[in-house]
Order: structure tokens, then sequence, then C-alpha cells
């Protein structure tokens, strides 16, 4: 990026595409467009190997994961029941209450943050239920966790957590929004992490790199159940050759997301030299700054540093960096003298 032009970190939303993203793109709009939901051959392809790589039996294009999210909850919670998360998940903070709104739905969200203890789930799940109680009717983890600073949870505590939600028969929901970035920080594989759930969603965009798209994996039933509630929601997009085409070549290609990781951990172990901000270092692509020493509002910090050029996101009391493919090197160190120059200027004002 050019040193005049704001570098932006909000999110990885903002990632570009990879060569051969477009390439896979222009192929797909030189060739006639098909008509049916599920009948483009891009869209097959794409859905086919996203299938593959979770370990389900079918999988379907969304325009969005939080679309994706909200029919896996339409099909596996009836409304009127409970749905049992962790604490700050997207599907609380970031979908406008569409659970609520759309399915009849109530979230609990546990304490413990992005992996309560299984006995806090446990007492969720086995929580007694009366004519004047709603019950819990499915589970949702969310891998990475994006409030939790990107945090990865490992398939060992997701099949524990699952073991539970099993033996009571409820419902499960993997938001595996950035799924592949879990499995790179873990050292597992997608179906691995994906293992036991019945239903997972991803995105296409962010770390994979695809403009636009996400999608949603799980029993053949389940899938054609979601089919109709993406066609409720207005999602039964078409022609779907370009999206599809654009997702098909970002699940080829994870290897961006390698990048994403080294320049979340260099931003930190910038940021960790700055005088009286506290930093963690990440374990994928989301940084975040805490200002509680400086006594400084992160909403606030955020307008000062997009003042000099720099944009992130208030996160709470935190300040959000998301790294993400079309960012560079020089863009990671430009973002901490930034940074830097903020908390000196905050010490003397």
């Amino acid at each position: 990026m050019a040193a005049s032009q704001p570098i932006d970190f909000r999110s990885d939303l903002l990632s570009r595409p990879t060569q051969a993203i477009i390439s896979a793109m222009v192929r797909a709009m030189r060739r006639p467009a098909a008509f049916g939901l599920r009948e483009d051959a891009d869209q097959r392809e794409l859905e086919e190997r996203a299938a593959l790589l979770l370990d389900k039996e079918d999988a379907l294009l969304f325009a969005t994961c939080t679309a994706a999210n909200q029919a896996a909850l339409a099909v596996l919670a009836p409304p009127g029941t409970a749905v049992a998360t962790a604490s700050d998940p997207h599907i609380l903070t970031s979908e406008a209450g569409a659970h609520a709104a759309l399915s009849g739905l109530t979230l609990k969200a546990l304490a413990g943050g992005p992996a309560p203890a299984l006995e806090e789930w446990t007492d969720v799940i086995d929580a007694a239920t009366d004519e004047l109680r709603m019950p819990i009717a499915a589970i949702v983890l969310e891998n990475t966790h994006t409030r939790g600073g990107g945090v990865p949870l490992d398939a060992d505590y997701t099949l524990g957590v699952l073991a539970h939600a099993h033996r009571r028969q409820l419902g499960s929901h993997l938001d595996g929004a950035r799924l592949p970035n879990a499995a790179l920080a873990t050292g597992r594989t997608l179906a691995q992490l994906a293992r036991g759930f019945d239903t997972v969603s991803m995105s296409l965009n962010k770390g994979l790199c695809a403009p636009v798209g996400a999608i949603l994996a799980g029993s053949r039933e389940l899938v054609g159940r979601a089919t109709i509630m993406r066609q409720r929601l207005g999602g039964g997009i078409r022609p779907t050759a370009i999206i599809a085409a654009a997702g098909a070549a970002a699940l080829k290609d994870m290897s961006p997301i390698a990048s994403d990781h080294r320049r979340a951990k260099h931003l930190a172990e910038l940021l960790a030299q700055v005088v009286g901000v506290e930093v963690a270092i990440p374990a994928t692509n989301i940084v975040l700054l805490r200002l509680d020493a400086l006594k400084l509002r992160a909403d606030e910090f955020c307008r000062v540093l997009a003042d000099h050029g720099l944009l992130a996101l208030p996160f709470g009391t935190a300040v959000r960096f998301v790294t993400y493919h079309g960012l560079a090197d020089e863009d990671v160190e430009r973002a901490a003298r930034v940074v830097a120059a903020a908390v000196e200027n905050s010490r003397r004002s």
C-alpha cells in the first residue's frame, strides 16, 4: 500500500483475491450461466470439494457466513427453544438478532471465554426444564473465536463438548468462519475440527481470499432443509458461477493464511514494545491491543489512529487489528509506528 493511503486492519473481509481466484472468476464469466439453484458446474465443484474437506455428506454455497449460520440454527432448533454457546459468539454479537427475529430462538452464552470448561457445558445441557422453562435444543461453537482474539479451539476440546450434546441428542453447529486459520494454528485438518458437528459453516472470503461467499456443510438431509431456508433468506442467488469459481479456487490454495499469521505475530511483537499497552502474541491473524493501563477508550483511540492513516476496530475495551492477504510487512511496521506515536501523544496530553 502507498504511504499516502490509510492502512486498513479492521477485518480480513478486506482480503484481496489471489491471481488464481481472479483467473477462475474470469473463466466463469466467459461461459454460459446455469439456471438451477445447484446446477452450475463451478458451484457443484465448490460444494463437492467443501464437503470432502469437511468430511460431510453435502455442502451448500451461501452469500455470507451469517446467512449460513442462521440457516443452520433454523434447521437444528425449533422456535421457542434455546441454543447454548460460548461467551460473545458472532451469532450473538454481530448478526443483528437474527436467531430471534427469524427462528424464534434464544441464545444462552456461557461464561468462561471462547472455551468454557466442560463442566459449564454439562451444567447448561443437563439443566432441568419443565412447562415453564425453554429447553436447550442445540449448541454452537465458534472456531476461531473472533471476540476472543482469534483463539482456535482444538478438536479434542470440541469433541468433549459434543459428547455432552450428543448424550442429550442436541443439535450441534460449528461457526467455522475462520476454520482454516484454526486448522493451521492447531495442526489439525478441517475435517478433524469439524468432526461430530451436525452442520459447519466456513467463510470463503477472509483468509481464503475469495471476494464473497461461504459454505454450510452437513448431512444431505440437513443441507436439503438449509437450501429451503437459504431461499427464504433471499440467498438463492443466480447465476452463481463467478462466486462459486472464486470459492473453488480459494479452497485449492490456503497458503495465504500462513503469511497472515506471520504478520499478525510480527505486529503483536512490535506493539508489545510500546510502553503502557498490553498485547498477547496471537495464535492466528487477530491481534487485540488493550489500553487499560493508559485509561484510554478504544473507540477514541481508533479515531486518533484513523487521523494518522491507520484503521483499526474498537472491540469492547480493546483495539482489534486483523491481518489478511493484501497487507505487506511494511504496513505492519508502519502500523506499529503509528500506534507508538499515538500512545506517546496521549501521555503528553
